[in-house]
């Protein structure tokens, strides 16, 4: 049977290249997933996925696996904020750092703060146009 398969998927490719449209797209799916597609406008952080950069104007999520404090700074540790991790309910903690305020070629630093200590570490994100 696999023959049968290949030819019917065959017929299938000759219609859609005919008809310029995909013959079996589900219409609605397409409107929503294809045609209707947004970004984001969240960048996720985790210890596992650390991005360099953040499109100026997207939010940096940082996402942890137990509760913490991120310390933060946008200008090089002259002032520091705190943000406590909220609970997602889904066994992971997450705090969100707007970069709406920053200029392009600015950082945000950060340290996170554990139950247990520091991190010990500085992470840096760059803004980019």
């Amino acid at each position: 049977m696999p023959l049968c398969w290949a030819h019917a998927e065959y017929v299938s490719l000759v219609r859609s290249h005919k008809d310029g449209v995909c013959f079996d797209r589900i219409e609605p799916v397409y409107q929503r997933y294809a045609k209707g597609r947004k970004g984001s406008n969240i960048e996720i952080w985790t210890l596992a996925h650390q991005p360099q950069r953040l499109t100026l104007g997207k939010t940096l999520r940082i996402i942890t696996e137990k509760t913490a404090t991120i310390h933060w700074s946008f200008d090089g540790w002259a002032t520091a904020n705190d943000l406590e991790m909220r609970d997602s309910g889904f066994g992971c903690w997450f705090g969100d750092l707007p970069s709406a305020q920053l200029q392009a070629g600015a950082r945000i630093v950060f340290t996170i703060l554990w139950q247990e200590g520091w991190e010990g570490k500085d992470f840096q994100v760059e803004i980019t146009d």
